[in-house]
């Protein structure tokens, strides 16, 4: 039986709830909770109190460190953002990381003919987009990879072979993909004799190795939005289209990823079929980690402090609508469609 103080307790806990849902209220707001809550969801994260975004920040030390953490004023929607902080003399991965099992029952993975969607809206300052890290091999922006083990001690790590990066690869100025952790393999379709498209569904003057006149690049102090799609194939052994050898894994894959600018529609920039993606200890995907880990990044170097911000996080077996776009008649909520 409840006492007159758990009541209490409950009524004060849920008139707080409603006043938190009363001050992120607005179109924006309106708009993520629409999106959040389509026929597929998984799971979703607001980002809308320094409690929710803390829960999931790696636990290394870094992220508190390096004064990055939620940030009330900088957001898409709701009440904030997860907010990664770079500062000067920093190595690779001096900012921490945020990561987040698309169950906390750990009891969701995507397999075999499953679709996976991924979206996440970033903002990213000038010093970020237009500063050349000394040592740098390129940020991070998402990886899509291996879930943790129910009653496992040790969560899965960022590296692992089924891993899909988004990435500023080489610091070129544009969103690519690559796989797999170890052989890191970007996606590169070839082109002519000696070149190669990096966003492959990009137009004329194309994406290529070569000039990035035709990529769709990162733009500062906006919110952008990326989505990406993978479906892994049966698993198997087959020729895959990515490396142009036999690989075990996920075999017939599909992987695709689509770009927007603040308020503008959404455009497919890179879409791949016939991937095999490596896996060989029969894993699935089940967990995302956002993070601007930089690979070789120079401690020893000075620069200005950069800064980059996370917001409406949403993981869905369907794809998801751009912001701002109607997506027809809200249903109700899934359970467990938003982590608090």
């Amino acid at each position: 039986m409840q006492t007159q103080s758990m009541l209490k307790t409950t009524a004060w806990s849920a008139l707080a709830c409603l006043a938190a849902q009363a001050a992120f209220a607005g179109p924006a707001e309106d708009d993520f909770q629409q999106r959040a809550s389509a026929s597929g969801v998984i799971r979703s994260m607001g980002f809308d109190t320094s409690a929710q975004m803390s829960q999931y920040v790696f636990p290394d030390g870094n992220f508190e460190r390096s004064g990055s953490g939620f940030d009330a004023a900088n957001k898409a929607s709701g009440g904030g953002s997860l907010h990664f902080v770079i500062p000067s003399n920093s190595g690779s991965s001096a900012s921490g990381a945020w990561r987040m099992n698309f169950s906390d029952a750990r009891d969701v993975v995507i397999t075999s003919n499953q679709d996976l969607y991924v979206q996440w809206r970033q903002r990213f300052d000038s010093n970020y987009l237009n500063l050349q890290f000394a040592g740098s091999g390129g940020w991070k922006q998402a990886i899509l990879g291996e879930g943790d083990v129910p009653g496992a001690l040790l969560e899965a790590g960022s590296c692992s072979e089924l891993e899909l990066v988004t990435q500023n690869t080489g610091l070129r100025g544009y969103p690519q993909l690559y796989h797999n952790c170890g052989v890191y393999k970007g996606f590169e379709e070839p082109f002519g004799t000696y070149d190669f498209k990096i966003q492959n569904k990009m137009p004329s003057p194309y994406c290529l190795y070569s000039s990035k006149a035709g990529c769709f690049a990162y733009y500062p102090n906006e919110w952008m939005t990326f989505q990406v799609h993978l479906r892994p194939g049966p698993r198997g052994t087959a020729m895959s289209s990515l490396e142009r050898t036999t690989v075990t894994g996920f075999t017939d894959s599909v992987v695709e990823l689509w770009v927007a600018r603040e308020g503008q529609p959404s455009q497919l920039v890179m879409s791949w079929s016939g991937v095999v993606l490596h896996e060989s200890a029969g894993k699935g995907y089940g967990k995302v980690w956002l993070l601007p880990y930089q690979t070789g990044k120079d401690a020893s170097a000075s620069h200005p402090v950069a800064h980059t911000w996370y917001d409406e996080l949403i993981v869905s077996r369907s794809k998801i609508a751009d912001p701002g776009v109607a997506a027809g008649p809200r249903p109700n909520p899934p359970s467990n469609v938003r982590a608090n």
